[in-house]
């Protein structure tokens, strides 16, 4: 079997890649012009894989320092103006600085999703690392915030005894690359079990009330408090399944937002909702921008397509809605937009 493929059976494999981790990571370039353009460095620490801590410069809704803590099921939240947040998460979640290159499940998703070509040996932070070049294949989709954002061509290196992704390198044709690399780490060493400790009691500390998702439109509508925009396309097709999640605003969610997932077992289409007052809530701008066009009498943009996955954004007098799928042809897209219909909110008192 080829070194790759000995990386593949690890990553596959049902025994845990490490007990305990604590490594020192950095992210340093940023496709764009954007003032957070700088070197960000933060430490994660973990006890597999009921705990996680991460701490440092971190991009959230800009930069900024701030620690984020997973015990079991809670989860807490501490920026660095002081506020602080606890939760009770709602299945298993963990931050992005730390599941991109350690958390099986979603090193599993790229696998599924990416096309990879194994392109020989890298020493990553004193470790033998396999590297490959990697694309996003003809279908796959992965959520933007896992890899450097709309890169042309990927390069992974796996950590070749545990199959934990080292360094990741998104790669652009006129600007610099992103580069997020783990530049310490020791597995299986002795990890303070204080760091993960929660008092989600202390004065102070805001207690988050999650929301579950939502079964119905109607019940969708005595939450949101923005009008809820839904494609009438679909309303005779007895297959179809619809799912909505409402995130309300709070630390880790800026803004809040509506996630609507309509799927059959032969297509789905995902929706996002976001009030236009937020930063979210805008129509999308230049690189990304495939047309424009007046969608009855509202402006709304095609993004440009990553392979077979396409979007519509459309801008409402007081919402931003925007509809993916890699099922539907940008035509077909077009017209479920035009079929959006309005439902206005009647929030419970």
């Amino acid at each position: 079997m080829s070194r790759l493929g000995d990386v593949l059976e690890k990553i596959f494999s049902v025994e845990p890649p490490f007990q305990t981790l604590a490594a020192t990571i950095r992210e340093s370039g940023r496709p764009s012009k954007k003032p957070e353009n700088e070197t960000l460095t933060y430490q994660v620490w973990s006890i597999y894989l009921d705990r996680v801590r991460v701490e440092g410069r971190i991009r959230h809704h800009g930069v900024r320092n701030m620690v984020k803590i997973i015990n079991g099921s809670r989860q807490i939240i501490q920026i660095d103006s002081g506020e602080c947040e606890a939760k009770q998460l709602d299945g298993i979640s963990f931050p992005t600085e730390f599941a991109r290159h350690f958390y099986r499940h979603e090193i599993k998703e790229y696998l599924r999703n990416m096309e990879m070509k194994d392109v020989g040996d890298r020493e990553v932070a004193g470790r033998s690392c396999v590297e490959v070049v990697s694309n996003i294949s003809p279908g796959g989709r992965l959520w933007p915030h896992w890899l450097p954002y709309e890169a042309t061509e990927y390069r992974i290196a796996f950590d070749e005894e545990t199959g934990c992704i080292l360094r990741i390198e998104g790669i652009y044709e006129e600007v610099a690359p992103v580069i997020i690399e783990v530049i310490s780490i020791e597995f299986n060493g002795m990890v303070d079990k204080s760091l993960f400790k929660i008092d989600a009691t202390k004065p102070g500390i805001t207690q988050v009330k999650q929301v579950p998702k939502i079964d119905t439109l109607e019940d969708a509508r005595l939450v949101v408090p923005f009008p809820i925009y839904l494609p009438t396309r679909f309303d005779s097709d007895p297959e179809v399944l619809r799912y909505y999640f409402f995130a309300p605003k709070s630390l880790e969610n800026k803004h809040p937002y509506l996630a609507i997932n309509m799927a059959t077992r032969h297509w789905s289409v995902s929706i996002s909702i976001n009030p236009r007052e937020t930063r979210a809530g805008r129509l999308p701008r230049g690189q990304f921008v495939m047309t424009e066009l007046n969608l009855d009498g509202n402006k709304a943009v095609i993004m440009n397509p990553t392979n077979e996955f396409h979007s519509i954004v459309i801008e409402f007098e007081d919402v931003i809605v925007r509809i993916d799928s890699s099922h539907f042809g940008m035509g077909e897209l077009t017209e479920i937009a035009r079929t959006l219909k309005r439902h206005d909110p009647i929030l419970a008192t």
